[in-house]
């Protein structure tokens, strides 16, 4: 029976900024950000990390819910975030649900996502 690894939340929060976010890119292949507003800053941003639910039944998986709140101007997240769990030297990276579609999703200031 596999053990639940503890969170570390400022590598997790970090991970979670550093990919769902603004790369600073310009939004598009030519050049055009998007009409829904330009892609989440990394400092514009909280994150909240919630309790890890626990495994149902060994090789199932719990579920950490993770919410983002926009600080600033409105923006855009328009993909999966990419997660890394680490703790130690130890990580772990989490990969999206298979046959999830991500779905463009336009957060104006103190709006919330939770995934």
């Amino acid at each position: 029976m596999r053990r639940v690894i503890p969170l570390t939340l400022t590598a997790l929060a970090a991970a979670l900024a550093l990919t769902a976010c603004d790369d600073g890119g310009n939004g598009g292949a030519d050049g055009a950000r998007s009409k829904a507003g330009s892609g989440c800053a990394t400092g514009a941003v909280a994150l909240e990390v919630g309790s890890a639910s626990v495994a149902p039944a060994a090789g199932d998986t719990g579920e950490v819910p993770v919410s983002i709140t926009n600080q600033s101007a409105p923006c855009t997240l328009d993909h999966f975030p990419g997660v890394v769990l680490r703790q130690g030297d130890r990580s772990v990276k989490l990969p999206a649900s298979e046959g999830a579609r991500a779905q463009t999703l336009k957060l104006a200031k103190g709006a919330s996502a939770t995934f």
